[in-house]
């Protein structure tokens, strides 16, 4: 795991943190279970950083590690890259450019989907 302490923040790269990487799960009431799995995939953080070193903007990670209960819970699929912390679902933040984020996500990981609001990379052989 490659880590770095900025303003007292755990981070993993230079730009997101180990908050970010971590499960954030949510309850049927809408409350999160956070049961806080982290996984760290050396090949997803190749290519996320990668993505954030081209990316002139901020990028925010809406879902990274997924634990099983979770991923269930979103409706995620039995193949699913999240459980392995081996997928993240990428959106450029506020002035961040989407159609530019994609080109270059499409140029770095081997796997994408493009949804409106985020797109879902990982790192599963083509």
């Amino acid at each position: 795991m490659i880590e770095y302490i900025v303003d007292g923040v755990p981070m993993v790269l230079q730009n997101f943190t180990l908050a970010e990487a971590r499960c954030h799960g949510l309850n049927p009431d809408g409350s999160t279970h956070d049961c806080g799995l982290i996984i760290l995939d050396p090949d997803f953080l190749l290519c996320l950083g990668l993505v954030r070193a081209e990316y002139d903007h901020g990028i925010f990670m809406s879902s990274w590690t997924r634990c099983l209960g979770h991923n269930t819970d979103v409706g995620g699929s039995d193949t699913s890259k999240h459980p392995l912390g081996r997928a993240g679902d990428l959106m450029p933040i506020e002035g961040g450019s989407m159609p530019r984020l994609r080109r270059i996500c499409d140029k770095v990981f081997p796997y994408r989907e493009h949804h409106n609001l985020f797109i879902h990379c990982d790192v599963r052989a083509k």
